[in-house]
Order: structure tokens, then sequence, then C-alpha cells
């Protein structure tokens, strides 16, 4: 119905406010969620690399646990990385669930256990 809000998406989230108003001119509206309204070219390059900085951070991660050099710098990244998701709307990026679950388990190493808690609550909306 006219003036609701769509839940499904037309477009890739991944590519630049451009583009997503491009793809969906054949469609006969102009987006105007907060992600369109407020691109940046330091957003659109997250969309474009979002699944590779996750990739990365989860990487990075492993790499500190299994030389057992973990501490709060590397927890850090996720809670960066992860804000700069949400606010973006990113969360239904593909590897952001493995975020979430490394995430949670580096909070668990950490004794960070509320917050180990609090990554799993938000894993259940994944899975």
């Amino acid at each position: 119905m006219a003036g609701e809000q769509l839940f499904y998406s037309y477009v890739s989230i991944y590519k630049s406010a451009a583009d997503r108003q491009k793809d969906l001119s054949p469609y006969g509206f102009r987006c105007q969620c907060t992600s369109c309204v407020n691109a940046t070219l330091e957003t659109d390059r997250l969309r474009a690399e979002c699944n590779l900085r996750i990739y990365t951070t989860i990487s990075l991660a492993r790499t500190v646990v299994q030389a057992r050099t973990l501490d709060q710098g590397i927890l850090g990244e996720f809670l960066n990385l992860y804000w700069v998701l949400l606010r973006e709307g990113l969360t239904m990026a593909r590897n952001f669930p493995a975020l979430l679950k490394t995430m949670r388990d580096v909070c668990g190493i950490l004794n960070m256990h509320e917050k180990a808690r609090e990554c799993d609550d938000e894993l259940k909306k994944y899975y």
C-alpha cells in the first residue's frame, strides 16, 4: 500500500547509493531509507567492503586467540565494526552472524560473560 515501509530488498545492499537508486528506477520510486539519504563515499565503500572487513576482523581474532595474545583491543575492533554495520543497516550482510559468533567467543575467553550473552541473544535473530 502507498506510504508503507518495504521490507523486501529490490537491490543489493552491497552497492553504492547511486547504484541502488539507479536499480530502483524501473520500480518508479526513490528510496528514502537512512542508508540512501545519508550515503557518503565512506558508507558506499563500507557497503562494497563489508564482508571482507568482517572476514578480516574474524581472521585477526582467530590469529590472536591462537597466539594467546588476546586482549580487549580485539574486542574493540569487533565492537567498532559491529556498530558501523548496525548504523548502516548491514546486519543482513552474509558474514554478520559469523562476526557475532566470533565476538561472543572472544567475550567468553575474556570472561566478559554478560557481553557474550548479549551476542548470543543477537545471534538468535539469525538462526
